[in-house]
């Protein structure tokens, strides 16, 4: 598992939220939020929902090598 997938977990963890709450409050799929979480997707629509959730910027920045 990624780094930044850990940390984007842990985040959720602490927000009290899941993958499945960010999918069903942007419209999406489970998997496009887990390709978002794990830096291989980009999606404005959800970045912009977890930026509003209180994501760091930095961990929504870092990319996967």
């Amino acid at each position: 598992m990624s780094s930044r997938l850990v940390e984007m977990k842990k985040w959720l963890l602490d927000k009290g939220m899941t993958q499945a709450d960010i999918a069903r409050k942007a419209g999406v799929s489970n998997m496009s939020i887990h390709l978002v979480l794990k830096g291989f997707m980009r999606s404005r629509r959800i970045e912009a929902i977890l930026r509003e959730l209180g994501c760091p910027e930095d961990l929504l920045e870092r990319k996967v090598a």
